[in-house]
């Protein structure tokens, strides 16, 4: 075969093999460390983005042996009905917590940065791209598409690209026991994204994506490909009620997005109403004309990934990650096909690799306690059964670091709901009535932004005093609780 039939080789073509294309251990070994640099780099990343109270719920199912079905860490929505979206993540959080403390977190955030990349490789040396081509998209595309901090969404990004490419396995393989081998694997994979994130929702989509895409790139559709791509919709839709929860994430997805439209930026769509929309929208574009290419190289699977993925991140920002991870192989033969030295690539992810430790060592801070960014000092510094009005990201340590206090909200917005959560903002923008409503409220410590309107109030306010101020946040507490 030669090289340029090689490149168009598919993902979903039977008998072509894992292609090769000189894969070896040290460009497996290269893609790992610059996870790990893209890891140290984003250590600046605060940490309260979630995981923290996911830490803290894996820590609670560790230690009861049962799943929370309602909140127990807040004084604002106590006892009202919530599951997570990542349970099995949440635990695995919790376990590295427990084992190592905050650095925990981050060598967990590490593992899953490696694997990821790992995987991605095997994605693209299966659609023929080339190790170096590879290496150097890789290199700023992880940074956006592989979260390098402790999140699901980060293995999401991951497992809808293999569920696609498997769905395209089990419809291309000849002979039962190939077919049902890959089937089990595709379910397999499909129940523990399932569990590890609700994203995974998406993943019959992506699966019956794969599978017309490989009948129309067939342009046949005989009795046997239907009934396979039947078979594996039907399957992975299934797998996805195979959750301790039942059918309760399917119904919570829905929920999640109602509360975070118009709160939470990531569920914000592609448009022209902000820079982050659209840069988001031309990348929905570029997604399109890749898929359009994967297509005309006669790589189906990838393309109807692409495809689904691209509309998706149309309609919330927060896929664009997905986009980004799924679009690695497609744009690393497109690089591939540039009349470029080899020796340049080389040089060229050399060079990034220097930048991504330069800035990871300049940036470099304690990774085995708080972030700077939750104001640490003033979570440390809050009296103990105090109940405390605060901002969401605080709220996100104060429920790990600080078991012995409730918060008014933390990242749970889809718990909160979209009432509670606007709530919580209106007090800090100290609307008429606020002092009476934390009084009627029972509110004893505020921990927020010291530019919010009711901390700068309350500086000032009979019985309040302030306990401590950083950089970011002012703590005040109320000398005679009522």
């Amino acid at each position: 075969m030669s090289t340029t039939a090689q490149r168009r080789a598919s993902l979903d073509r039977p008998g072509r093999g894992w292609i090769d294309h000189n894969w070896r251990t040290p460009h497996y070994l290269a893609l790992a460390v610059i996870a790990l640099l893209q890891t140290l780099v984003r250590a600046d990343v605060p940490l309260g983005q979630d995981a923290y109270w996911e830490a803290r719920y894996g820590l609670d199912v560790i230690r009861t042996g049962s799943l929370p079905r309602a909140d127990t860490y807040s004084w604002t929505a106590h006892g009202a009905p919530w599951i997570p979206s990542s349970w099995a993540w949440n635990v695995v959080l919790g376990s590295g917590y427990d084992a190592m403390g905050y650095l925990g977190l981050w060598v967990l955030a590490a593992a899953v940065s490696v694997l990821s990349a790992l995987a991605i490789a095997a994605v693209a040396r299966r659609a023929g791209a080339r190790p170096w081509p590879t290496l150097a998209v890789y290199a700023p595309i992880g940074m956006l598409g592989l979260e390098s901090v402790p999140r699901a969404q980060t293995l999401s990004n991951v497992a809808a690209v293999l569920v696609a490419v498997l769905a395209g396995q089990v419809m291309t393989r000849c002979g039962r026991r190939a077919v049902v081998g890959w089937l089990l694997v595709l379910c397999a994979v499909q129940i523990a994204w399932m569990n590890l994130h609700s994203m995974a929702l998406l993943g019959p989509v992506l699966a019956a994506a794969a599978g017309l895409a490989v009948l129309a790139g067939r342009r046949t559709a005989d009795r046997r490909a239907v009934g396979r791509l039947v078979v594996i919709t039907a399957t992975t839709a299934a797998s996805c009620l195979a959750t301790p929860y039942g059918v309760e994430p399917i119904t919570h997805a829905a929920a999640v997005r109602a509360a975070s439209v118009g709160l939470v930026t990531e569920w914000v769509p592609a448009g022209f109403g902000s820079v982050s929309q659209f840069l988001t929208l031309i990348a929905v574009a570029a997604g399109v004309v890749l898929c359009v290419r994967a297509w005309r190289g006669q790589r189906f699977v990838l393309a109807a990934c692409l495809l689904v993925l691209a509309v998706a991140t149309a309609s919330a920002i927060r896929f664009l990650p997905m986009l980004a991870v799924a679009a690695t192989p497609e744009v690393a033969l497109a690089v591939g096909a540039l009349r470029v030295r080899e020796g340049f690539m080389r040089f060229c992810v050399a060079a990034v690799a220097v930048v991504l430790a330069a800035l990871g060592a300049t940036g470099w801070r304690d990774l085995a306690a708080l972030d700077p960014l939750v104001s640490p000092g003033l979570v440390r510094a809050i009296p103990g059964g105090c109940r405390l009005l605060n901002d969401d990201l605080a709220g996100d340590a104060v429920v790990l670091a600080r078991p012995d206090v409730r918060v008014s909200l933390d990242g749970r917005n889809d718990m909160y709901g979209r009432a509670r959560v606007e709530k919580v903002l209106d007090e800090f923008a100290n609307r008429p009535g606020t002092m009476e409503q934390l009084d009627r409220q029972h509110v004893g410590c505020v921990l927020g932004p010291s530019s919010m309107a009711l901390v700068q109030a309350l500086r000032s306010q009979p019985g309040w005093r302030v306990a401590g101020q950083d950089t970011l946040r002012t703590l005040l507490v109320l000398s005679e609780p009522s």
